[in-house]
């Protein structure tokens, strides 16, 4: 079981790996829009006023969301994040170099903005972007934990970019 404490580790990862549809056929996230606002190309994201207990704040509005299943629940999709392991404290060993993988992009059945953290446990000797794609993460034979962990990582549309 994966602690707490990893989900800082965790979305750090997210945040250089999420948010781009580079639609290339290989369900591989690239590079998007990191923590401060700004996508990998240069663009700046808009930031919208609002107001929390009297007071003003801002916040990015990424467009449309996710549309509520039956039941007014939020449907998620898996995103594949590859590790080596754990160290001592239980936190994941992130595959240096390795993009997120997701089976589904905006459009797609069963898409979400909203998906759920499934680590995926390679064997030594494995090399960075090996596996690109969600089919063969899954025949792989690689050890996969559904953990608790959820990220808001919408894809950006190509034309959106």
């Amino acid at each position: 079981m994966l602690k707490t404490s990893t989900l800082g580790v965790v979305a750090a990862a997210f945040l250089a790996a999420c948010g781009d549809d580079d639609d290339d056929g290989t369900g591989s996230t690239g590079s998007g829009a990191g923590g401060n606002g700004a996508p990998s190309n240069g663009q700046q994201l808009k930031l919208v006023q609002g107001w929390y207990k009297g007071r003003d704040v801002k916040y990015y509005d990424f467009g449309t969301n996710t549309k509520l299943a039956s039941g007014n629940t939020i449907g998620t999709a898996p995103i594949y994040v590859l590790i080596t392991g754990s160290d001592a404290s239980g936190n994941p060993r992130m595959v240096e170099g390795q993009g997120n993988i997701v089976a589904v992009k905006p459009g797609d059945p069963g898409y979400s903005d909203l998906w759920r953290v499934m680590m995926v446990t390679v064997p030594s000797g494995y090399k960075a972007n090996d596996v690109k794609n969600a089919s063969d993460v899954m025949s792989s034979g690689f050890g996969i934990t559904e953990t608790s962990m959820f990220v808001n990582c919408p894809i950006v549309d190509k034309a959106r970019r």
